[in-house]
C-alpha cells in the first residue's frame, strides 16, 4: 500500500511541476499596462513596457537559444529602432517593422562582414554598402538580398567592376 501511495504521489508531483513549467505568466511588475517581466511556455522572456497587455514601448526579448532583441515595440512586434544580438555573434542595429529589419540598419556578421544600408522585409533592398569577410566591397543597389541595379564591386586585389547587376550577377 505504501508503495502505491508513493508512486501516485510522485506522479501527481511530476504532473504538477510539468504543468506549472509550461504556463505563460507575468513573474513581476505590471504586464497589463506598465513595466513587467513575462515568461512564455517556451522559456522565452520579455522584460519591458506593456500597453493593454501587449509589448509596447521599450523592452528586451530573450530567446532560449541565446538571441536577444532590445529596442522599441509596438503591439507585440519589434517596431522602431532596436538591436538584435544573435547567439552566433551576429548583430543588427537599426530600424524594425513587424519583427523584420525594415528601413536603415547595419548588420555585423560574426565572421567579419558588415552591411550598412536599406532593408525591406528582412532583406537588403535599396542602396547599401557590403564589406565581405574577404575584404571585397560592394557599393550599390540591392533587391531581395541580391546585388541588383547599379553598383561598384571592388575586389581585395584591386580589380573593379562598375555597372549593372541583375539578381546577384554582373549584367553587361
Amino acid at each position: 500500500m505504501n508503495k502505491y501511495i508513493v508512486m501516485v504521489s510522485s506522479m501527481l508531483i511530476s504532473f504538477f511541476c510539468l504543468t506549472q513549467a509550461g504556463q505563460a505568466r507575468c513573474i513581476s511588475g505590471d504586464c497589463e499596462t506598465g513595466f513587467g517581466t513575462y515568461v512564455f511556455p517556451s522559456g522565452n522572456k520579455y522584460i519591458g513596457h506593456y500597453r493593454n497587455g501587449l509589448q509596447d514601448g521599450k523592452g528586451s526579448f530573450y530567446w532560449t537559444n541565446g538571441d536577444v532583441y532590445t529596442g522599441q515595440w509596438r503591439r507585440d512586434h519589434a517596431s522602431g529602432i532596436g538591436t538584435y544580438k544573435y547567439a552566433n555573434g551576429d548583430r543588427y542595429v537599426g530600424e524594425w517593422k513587424f519583427d523584420m529589419k525594415d528601413g536603415h540598419g547595419i548588420m555585423y556578421w560574426s565572421e567579419g562582414g558588415k552591411y550598412d544600408g536599406e532593408w525591406k522585409r528582412d532583406k537588403r533592398n535599396g542602396y547599401g554598402i557590403n564589406i565581405y569577410p574577404s575584404g571585397d566591397i560592394y557599393r550599390g543597389e540591392w533587391k531581395d538580398d541580391l546585388r541588383h541595379g547599379s553598383g561598384l564591386y571592388i575586389w581585395k586585389n584591386g580589380r573593379r567592376y562598375e555597372g549593372k547587376w541583375a539578381y546577384g550577377n554582373i549584367n553587361e
